[in-house]
């Protein structure tokens, strides 16, 4: 192996500029006159050691026909090898343009940094080479009986009958791309594999909130569709299954809203195409005829052309859409003809059963629209879609409609199988039982919206203070209660079996960077169920997404358990008002169709 050393200039010059320009003037006058130039004393600056001792070793390699081969690297007039100047692996800096043109091109190097062992490895021919110099590296490792070994450097030739696995990092969490699975049992396997290869070592797939409500990691798990080419590929052999599939989530939008994460809406990773831009959905419904009529099978980069321009959010960015097309036929990208459809509204879930819950909702609903068409105009929600599908009742009202779907056409999946997905996203959050009625407050879905942008930076900033609750009376007795939030009496919604509901959004911390900063939230909530007839309290609540008494918490919950114990003590009964007579104030649009009332439009 050959010690590979920093470039003393360059180091010079990076981290003790004011001698660097010492010597440059040095040599500039000695050379006038003749005169050499003036020695540096490295030993006089700091950190001079990075230089003087190796960076690294690198050992010439190659490999032919006849076997592998290597050689001593020599530049001419040069006493050292000097990698060029940088900061990233000493394999990336190797100085081959100067070394002899009947030299090797390849190297394979070591080095440490920071506090890591590290081997790069060099671009090798073929897939059979880089596996054996591997396995040399391993074996060489245990002999040695090293430390683990960080490999990095280039990986093998790709071969599309590979099943590949890749990791990557991304803020706050670990990106792991599955290989592709034919069968729903193969899916399974993978995905348990990586549940319990990363609860082995610590990792997990959701975090605490500081008031103990159980997030997502914010890292998604899109679900991606295809076939084994782009010309054997479900969508082109089917033109309709796309156009079908597009109809029914519209339709639906507790598809879009159920297994996403916190950011919904325009401004989220995913927006559906009715909330991105004005008059789009006419388009759309264009294009998704153009679908339908298509023979099979369909020329593959038309299907892309159809669905590139409609398929995307409100700044016209392609890859950030529900259903993304960008992986399907696209000629402006490498990795753009792999024949697949991206579904992105889907978050990574807690749990296994979660996850594997939701593929077979989606496989099972592609596998029904392959023979059974989803035909119509694309649904049009209106202000229901940001008001009414926000609310627990309602979305699963909707999502038992999807369930209704697969049993009709012979997929029966039970409804107890995606109840601990509505309970993750939309937790119970206090609920009460008395002499023929119930009363529950439950989480509810908010839409946060972008704020301008500030700085020119590559992310967006949200305004998250506002807050959604949904209230719900249910029991033989519900249609004889009002319920009062803040002294304000809210108009509840009549739903199937003789419950009532409704939305309340109230401003849940203040933000003066947000949308609205002169906005101050009224915390605790006030929440009063009243007996129409007599007009007195039958219960008070108070409720809060922080701490009731007020304050901060002193950092986030340390477990499940200290997490449960906090978003228990955010709602608690008020007996003290029990009997009292109700005092509150009718809206004068109590008879909107609106199912939420938005507290923040009633000030003072």
């Amino acid at each position: 192996p050959i010690p590979v050393f920093e470039d003393a200039a360059a180091w010079l010059w990076r981290h003790h500029p004011a001698e660097a320009a010492k010597l440059r003037l040095t040599v500039l006058r000695d050379s006038r006159t003749l005169g050499a130039p003036r020695q540096v004393d490295w030993q006089q600056l700091d950190g001079w050691e990075s230089i003087a001792n190796p960076a690294g070793w690198a050992l010439p390699l190659d490999c032919s026909e006849e076997g592998w081969r290597s050689e001593n690297w020599v530049i001419p007039g040069e006493s050292e090898f000097s990698l060029l100047p940088g900061e990233s692996a000493i394999g990336l800096r190797l100085p081959l343009h100067r070394l002899p043109t009947d030299a090797l091109r390849r190297a394979i190097t070591a080095e440490i940094r920071d506090g890591e062992f590290t081997i790069f490895l060099p671009p090798m021919p073929d897939f059979d080479r880089f596996s054996e110099l591997v396995a040399r590296v391993e074996q060489v490792t245990q002999e040695l009986d090293l430390p683990p070994v960080a490999l990095e450097g280039y990986p093998p030739i790709f071969d599309p009958a590979w099943e590949c696995l890749s990791l990557a990092s991304d803020p706050g969490v670990i990106e792991v791309n599955l290989p592709p699975a034919v069968t729903f049992s193969e899916l399974c396997q993978g995905l348990r594999t990586l549940h319990e290869s990363a609860t082995s070592i610590g990792l997990c797939a959701r975090k605490l909130a500081f008031n103990g409500r159980r997030f997502g990691t914010g890292g998604g798990a899109h679900i991606l569709f295809g076939g084994p080419s782009l010309e054997d590929n479900p969508f082109v052999q089917r033109p309709h299954l796309l156009a079908s599939f597009i109809r029914f989530l519209g339709a639906h939008p507790s598809l879009s809203y159920c297994f996403t994460g916190a950011y919904l809406g325009p401004s989220c990773q995913a927006p559906r195409p009715d909330e991105t831009i004005p008059g789009l959905l006419e388009e759309l419904e264009i294009a998704l005829g153009a679908l339908d009529t298509l023979r099979a099978p369909a020329d593959p980069q038309f299907i892309d052309r159809l669905l590139r321009s409609l398929l995307l959010d409100w700044h016209g960015n392609t890859h950030r859409a529900e259903l993304c097309v960008d992986k399907f036929c696209n000629p402006f990208s490498p990795g753009g003809r792999l024949g697949v459809i991206e579904l992105r509204a889907v978050e990574m879930m807690p749990e296994l059963e979660m996850n594997l819950a939701v593929n077979l909702l989606f496989r099972g609903l592609l596998t029904v629209m392959m023979e059974h068409r989803v035909t119509g105009p694309f649904p049009r929600h209106g202000m229901a879609l940001h008001d009414r599908f926000l609310l627990p009742l309602v979305i699963q009202q909707d999502f038992e409609e999807v369930l209704e779907f697969l049993s009709s056409h012979g997929i029966d999946l039970p409804m107890s199988w995606f109840r601990p997905i509505f309970e993750f996203r939309m937790p119970l959050l206090g609920a009460w039982r008395s002499d023929g009625l119930e009363f529950e407050l439950r989480q509810a879905l908010e839409i946060w919206s972008a704020m301008g942008d500030s700085g020119g930076g590559t992310s967006r900033k949200v305004d998250a203070a506002t807050d959604r609750i949904q209230l719900r009376l249910s029991g033989e007795r519900a249609d004889q209660f009002d319920v009062a939030v803040n002294g304000w009496k809210i108009p509840l919604k009549e739903a199937a079996g003789g419950q009532r509901f409704a939305g309340v959004r109230f401003q849940a911390f203040t933000n003066d960077y947000g949308l609205n900063p002169h906005l101050r939230p009224r915390l605790p909530l006030q929440i009063e169920v009243v007996d129409r007839e007599s007009g007195l309290i039958r219960r008070a609540m108070e409720y809060s997404p922080w701490l009731l008494e007020g304050g901060y918490y002193p950092g986030r919950p340390r477990d499940e358990a200290e997490a449960r114990v906090r978003e228990a003590r955010r709602f608690r009964l008020v007996p003290d008002c029990v009997g009292s007579r109700a005092e509150f104030r009718s809206p004068a649009d109590a008879g909107s169709e609106r199912a939420t009332f938005d507290l923040r439009l009633r000030r003072e």
